[in-house]
């Protein structure tokens, strides 16, 4: 699950653990479109008898919850309620305000069959400058008009051949770290 504020200007590859960041959600975020996007490559790149599996990002828009009104308080919770409401009357498509309606992204992912789902094909990052980000994918975005009538949309997913090299290297330290945790614990590392 990702965010509008992923962000790669914030990420630091080297603090891949997100330590030293003062910008830990928007990198944290960013790290889930990296990691997405490469083991969905990497499972459409595999040859298998079965299907393969899918690596999907949603994105949920902007929701209320329980953890903002305790950090909030009674008063400044109805304030953002409000704020939401007038930014979705105002036309933005991402306040949906409820969890419920947020999670229609996700849920419809559940529920469609794969070959119904818009894709971007092989992206192709060969011959393109380093830094320069081309369209590698799609995030799966809920959405709703100004009376909170809910829909799923789609918004690009662009990494550069850089974010890519950044994604390899995320994912064997996750890997390096998982590997210690099952050592740590007795368990069989899963092949």
């Amino acid at each position: 699950m990702s965010s509008h504020e992923a962000n790669p200007i914030f990420y630091d590859p080297s603090d891949w653990q997100l330590t030293k960041t003062a910008h830990s959600y928007e990198s944290s975020k960013f790290q889930m479109d990296l990691i997405a996007h490469q083991l969905n490559q990497a499972s459409l790149r595999e040859e298998s008898d079965g299907l393969p599996v899918r690596h999907l990002t949603v994105l949920p828009g902007v929701a209320g919850t329980n953890i903002a009104n305790v950090l909030l308080g009674t008063l400044s919770s109805i304030g953002m309620f409000l704020a939401f409401y007038i930014a979705r009357f105002l036309g933005s498509p991402y306040h949906l305000i409820s969890a419920f309606k947020a999670a229609i992204s996700a849920v419809h992912l559940c529920l469609v069959p794969l070959a119904f789902l818009p894709t971007v094909g092989s992206p192709v990052l060969d011959g393109l400058d380093f830094t320069t980000p081309a369209e590698v994918g799609v995030r799966y975005i809920s959405q709703c008009d100004r009376w909170g009538k809910e829909r799923v949309g789609t918004m690009k997913l662009t990494l550069s051949k850089e974010q890519e090299k950044q994604s390899d290297e995320l994912l064997k330290h996750c890997e390096r770290l998982f590997t210690a945790f099952c050592e740590a614990e007795g368990r069989l590392v899963p092949p």
